[in-house]
């Protein structure tokens, strides 16, 4: 007999919980040639270009968006810039 014990068996759940689909990502650039916003993770062809879904002008490396913070200097696309909520949760409008 060795000293190695049995191997202990894996726990699985018999109904796994349904999870709900992802929502794809939200726009966060514009293509500077054409103003098409896109995600750049969706973006991504084989080399590792992202591409306009537009246009499709090479608007510049997936690694070059990913960046903390972007390396927005080799890049061919602006960050879209999304208008932060009031404080307190209300919207105000112009006719009061």
């Amino acid at each position: 007999m060795s000293d190695d014990p049995k191997p202990r068996p894996i726990l699985r759940l018999k109904n796994p919980p349904k999870l709900p689909p992802m929502a794809p990502p939200q726009p966060s650039w514009k293509c500077k040639p054409c103003g098409e916003p896109f995600a750049p993770t969706l973006a991504v062809d084989a080399e590792g270009d992202v591409r306009c879904p537009r246009c499709n002008a090479k608007v510049g490396k997936l690694e070059d968006f990913t960046a903390r913070p972007p390396r927005t200097a080799k890049i061919r696309a602006r960050p879209i810039l999304r208008p932060t909520p009031p404080a307190g949760g209300r919207t105000q409008t112009r006719f009061g």
